[in-house]
């Protein structure tokens, strides 16, 4: 199945319900219905895209050992590799096979696909511009303008906050 396929399977109003249970639950209802305008607007766009058959990824839906039980990404054919999806166009996205390891009902695949896609926003312009944003920070490390702070002085500091605090 393809995720213009899916798409077409699933009723918008199942696929929210899965979206408003797994993420919006403790959200204001302004939050709520603003996320249920915004994913309206992403099936819409999605499914008004042109055919594109992607041959070099498939959508990849597996679990995960931590704190995120349901991993969405992009599988690479050719490499063999897994890949984040929320920067992804969705033209490359629309008509790419889906692989689902943990068999879960198509709306509620379809509703983790969804949430991983608009990571960044609603429309493929806010993610473009998140895309351009994190390719000019990585310039910035690069050119030594910014420096990488280890995630371990990252919890130090945290924790002395926290002490000083009490």
């Amino acid at each position: 199945m393809t995720l213009r396929k899916l798409l077409e399977s699933c009723r918008y109003k199942d696929v929210f319900n899965i979206l408003y249970r797994e993420y919006y639950l403790e959200e204001k209802s302004e939050a709520t219905h603003a996320a249920a305008l915004g994913y309206r607007k992403v099936v819409e766009k999605l499914l008004s895209l042109p055919q594109k058959i992607n041959k070099e990824y498939k959508i990849y839906i597996r679990e995960r050992e931590d704190d995120i039980p349901i991993d969405v990404g992009l599988y690479c054919n050719e490499d063999d590799e897994f890949y984040a999806i929320d920067l992804t166009p969705w033209g490359d996205l629309i008509d790419a096979k889906i692989k689902n390891d943990i068999a879960l009902d198509n709306c509620t695949t379809l509703a983790h696909i969804l949430w991983e896609i608009t990571f960044y926003g609603y429309s493929e312009e806010e993610i473009s511009l998140e895309k351009d944003n994190l390719k000019r920070m990585v310039e910035r490390i690069d050119s030594g303008e910014e420096e990488l702070v280890p995630w371990e002085e990252v919890l130090k500091d945290i924790e002395e906050e926290n002490e000083n605090e009490e």
